[in-house]
């Protein structure tokens, strides 16, 4: 029961922060115009050897929603759809997405595979990513609204949602 009060308290609070109604005046901080930095890309990988967290991706003042995404998931190429129209329709959020490995690679040993794997392994397991998309949305003090909890996948729904009355 208590986390489903948390649950519906943290939609609340988001719809009414992120507003289902475009016309109503907004009580989010704004950042400058629509531009290129509101959309950034990562290397999993990059941000891993740099020892960066999701969190510290935020951007004071603006909202940001991060993604965890690979390139042949088609369940993020669904969501993505709405992302540029939400941009342009809202200059107080920043998407940063993090690029997963995807695709075919080969090895010249076990040793190799294996050393490459539990790389893999232990970046997905440091930013708690299980399965793509992953979403964690920040409030503009980097305070986390909502993010993917063991494949519950509570943060991509929120932001369908935040997509959906956007639109």
């Amino acid at each position: 029961m208590r986390n489903l009060l948390l649950v519906a308290g943290t939609l609340c609070a988001t719809l009414f922060f992120f507003g289902a109604n475009k016309n109503a005046s907004s009580i989010l901080p704004k950042i400058s115009s629509t531009s290129a930095d509101q959309e950034q890309f990562f290397e999993i990988a990059d941000l891993y050897d740099e020892g960066t967290t999701l969190r510290q991706l935020t951007e004071p003042d603006a909202y940001t929603i991060v993604e965890v995404y690979a390139e042949n998931c088609s369940r993020c190429k669904v969501l993505e759809a709405s992302f540029p129209s939400l941009l342009r329709s809202r200059d107080d959020i920043v998407f940063k997405r993090v690029k997963t490995f995807s695709g075919r690679i080969s090895f010249s040993s076990k040793t190799e595979a294996d050393k490459w794997f539990d790389h893999q392994e232990a970046m997905l397991d440091f930013y708690r990513v299980n399965g793509t998309p992953h979403v964690e949305i920040y409030d503009a003090n980097g305070k986390a609204l909502a993010k993917d909890d063991m494949s519950s996948k509570r943060g991509t729904n929120l932001l369908r949602e935040i997509l959906k009355s956007n639109s």
